[in-house]
């Protein structure tokens, strides 16, 4: 949660140098097509809400501050210890956004690992308040969204490993938003 704080205050006056780009993230597929018609199990409906959902959160936070540079993949995979203090690397994902969007991705893959739920309330605990007026309805749904976009972005893998594993992913995917739309929470770990 400090190296998250961190980064998103050190990005707060960033400013890109002349000529160069950063793409933002201003919808919960960030900006890829909708690839779920090459499923025939996917839950269109269910997926379709989640989107709609998170389009709302999206706008309402991007309408409260100006974008700026997020990790959008920030989680333990991505950052190392070292002697001097943490190291943070893969920034493909980089892109403008809003603080509440990093840390609707580092709570995805906190909920979705077999960690202990003591690291979700260890980072909760070292924010006072979400950045913005991120609610935990919000939180939820850009949770869900995360598990929409990593399912899209499975569907358009090329290697055979992965294609093989897109039928099982998009019915996981259809379990855990079932069990988000109807309760209100994203759990990952209840919903396999």
């Amino acid at each position: 949660a400090r190296l998250s704080q961190a980064l998103h205050k050190a990005t707060q006056d960033f400013h890109l140098p002349p000529g160069a780009e950063m793409r933002p993230v201003l919808d919960p597929l960030d900006g890829f097509p909708y690839r779920f018609d090459a499923v025939a199990h996917a839950d269109h409906g269910a997926i379709r809400e989640v989107l709609t959902r998170g389009q709302i959160v999206i706008d309402r936070l991007y309408a409260q501050q100006k974008p700026i540079p997020i990790h959008h993949d920030l989680h333990f995979s991505n950052v190392r210890r070292t002697k001097t203090g943490l190291a943070v690397f893969d920034f493909d994902d980089c892109r403008l956004g809003h603080p509440a969007q990093d840390i609707g991705v580092t709570m995805f893959y906190l909920r979705r690992t077999a960690y202990d739920p003591a690291l979700e309330a260890a980072y909760r605990a070292e924010f006072e308040a979400w950045p913005g007026d991120l609610t935990e309805d919000d939180l939820e749904t850009l949770m869900a969204c995360r598990q929409v976009l990593l399912a899209n972005d499975l569907i358009a893998s090329i290697t055979a490993d992965l294609q093989a594993e897109v039928q099982q992913y998009v019915q996981t995917t259809n379990s855990r938003l079932h069990y988000f739309l109807r309760t209100g929470r994203f759990e990952p770990r209840a919903v396999t």
